[in-house]
């Protein structure tokens, strides 16, 4: 079993993963544990497929005969996948541009 610690530091060091808690930010470094460029990766790897499904619902969104053919709550699924489609890519894209400065 791993010993645990914390402290204080002025800045995170590179290669350090931060999640933010309501006022808290806590730093884990892990250059020396993970791939930082296969992270890199997947996380590019999975921005694209979000823009793909972002822009496949967009298109559907977008289709005047879809929106009014289509039953109300189809409709609205449709706005929730994107809507959480599009806080993932933000999410995913901020944590991309941390490991590109890492």
């Amino acid at each position: 079993r791993a010993a645990v610690s914390a402290e204080a530091a002025a800045e995170a060091p590179k290669g350090a993963v931060q999640i933010v808690l309501d006022e808290a930010t806590l730093i884990l470094p892990l250059a020396d544990v993970i791939d930082l460029a296969k992270e890199r990766e997947r996380l590019a790897k999975e921005l694209k497929r979000l823009e793909s499904a972002i822009a496949s619902i967009d298109q559907k969104l977008g289709n005047e005969s879809f929106v009014a053919k289509a039953p109300p709550e189809v409709v609205e699924e449709q706005r929730e996948r994107r809507d959480e489609a599009a806080a993932a890519r933000s999410k995913l894209s901020d944590a991309l541009a941390r490991l590109q400065a890492a």
